[in-house]
C-alpha cells in the first residue's frame, strides 16, 4: 500500500539485476574477477526477479516469465562464455539453483518451475560445453538435483514434517 508496489520491487529488482550483470563488463582486465562475482550475482538477482513476479506477486504470466528466464541465459552465454571465467559461473549457478526453492516453495505449480529448472539445466550445460569445463556441468547437475529433491520433498510434506 507504500511507494513500493510489487510492480516497483520488480523493477527494480530487475534495474539492479542489469546494472549488476552489465556493469562488470567495462570493467578493466585487473577486476575481472571482482566484476564475474558481481555479473554472477546479477545472474542471480535476474532469475530470482522472474521468479518472483510470477510465484509470488502473480505480475507476470507463465510464458513471460519463461521467456524472461531464457533471455537471462541467452544474455548471460553471449556476455560471459568467452572469458571461460569459471567464478561467474559457479555464483550464477550457486544463486539460481537455490533462488527456486525460495520462492517456489508455497507454489502448487511444479510443472512451470521444473520449466524453469529446464532452461537453467540447458543455460548452464551450454555454459560447460563454451568453456570446456565438465565440472561445471556436474555441478550444475548435482544443483538441479538438489534443488528438485526439495522441492519433491516440500510438495509431499516431507520437509513440513508432515507424513
Amino acid at each position: 500500500s507504500g511507494w513500493l508496489t510489487p510492480i516497483r520491487q520488480v523493477l527494480l529488482a530487475a534495474g539492479t539485476g542489469l546494472a549488476f550483470f552489465f556493469i562488470p563488463q567495462f570493467f578493466p582486465k585487473a577486476e575481472k574477477e571482482y566484476g564475474a562475482l558481481l555479473a554472477g550475482a546479477g545472474t542471480t538477482i535476474l532469475h530470482l526477479t522472474w521468479l518472483g513476479a510470477y510465484f509470488y506477486h502473480h505480475i507476470l504470466g507463465a510464458n513471460a516469465a519463461l521467456v524472461c528466464a531464457t533471455l537471462v541465459g541467452v544474455f548471460s552465454l553471449l556476455a560471459n562464455f568467452d572469458k571461460g571465467n569459471r567464478i561467474y559461473v559457479l555464483v550464477a549457478m550457486a544463486g539460481t539453483y537455490l533462488s527456486a526453492p525460495i520462492v517456489g516453495y508455497n507454489t502448487g505449480e511444479l510443472s512451470v518451475l521444473s520449466i524453469f529448472l529446464i532452461i537453467w539445466n540447458i543455460s548452464f550445460s551450454a555454459a560447460s560445453l563454451m568453456n570446456k569445463r565438465r565440472d561445471i556441468m556436474f555441478i550444475a547437475s548435482y544443483y538441479a538435483v538438489f534443488t528438485v529433491l526439495l522441492l519433491s520433498g516440500k510438495s509431499i510434506g516431507i520437509l513440513d514434517g508432515q507424513t
